[in-house]
């Protein structure tokens, strides 16, 4: 899978080497109707604050957003993604979530639903700091929405209006047993309740 990425001879990354590890594992029973909100697992507050992490999104802070390369990792092999040591956090580059389905699941049914335009969801969500209430550019005050120090950044309607994320997000397909889901790590996502059965 990381042979979706690319980087320039000098870093040193094997992208034909894959890394794999059990970071939880989870049951999802019929009826049971935890879920998350729709979240960024790979960092928050250091996209902004870590400077070779912040290089990765260059295109985007230079107002070139159509050009931003969510699959070149060039910075990322050297980003500092977990500056704070939160609980959960990863210290090195996950260049891939995924998921191993251990029951059967469907849309709305202890699945995954994930907001799939990394480009734009990820101008949107970097530059939202920068802008008030209202849409206006406001470089004043700026508010980074749900990036805490240590933590996932969490999306809500609310904080990202315009992501429209009740028209956006979309559901991964049935997974039984076995099935394996893979997402970007720059691609938010949220875990849906099971309904009953």
């Amino acid at each position: 899978m990381s042979r979706l990425f690319s980087c320039s001879e000098d870093v040193e990354v094997d992208l034909s080497s894959q890394a794999i590890y059990a970071d939880r594992f989870r049951i999802r029973y019929p009826g049971d109707s935890r879920s998350l909100p729709a979240h960024l697992d790979n960092g928050s507050i250091e996209r902004w604050e870590d400077e070779e992490n912040s290089q990765t999104f260059r295109a985007i802070w230079e107002g070139r957003w159509e050009e931003y390369d969510a699959w070149n990792i060039d910075h990322r092999a050297e980003a500092v993604v977990d500056l704070y040591g939160g609980p959960g956090a990863c210290s090195v580059f996950r260049s891939l979530q995924g998921w191993l389905s251990l029951s059967d699941n469907a849309p709305r049914h202890g699945t995954l639903e994930l907001l799939p335009d990394i480009k734009l969801s990820t101008a949107y969500i970097l530059l939202r700091p920068f802008f008030d209430h209202n849409g206006k550019l406001d470089m004043n005050s700026a508010y980074f929405y749900g990036a805490e120090p240590g933590m996932g950044q969490v999306l809500k309607d609310s904080w990202h209006p315009g992501l429209f994320m009740n028209k956006t997000i979309v559901s991964a397909p049935e997974a039984g047993p076995g099935d394996y889901v893979f997402w970007h790590c720059d691609v938010s996502f949220r875990r849906t309740g099971s309904r009953k059965s």
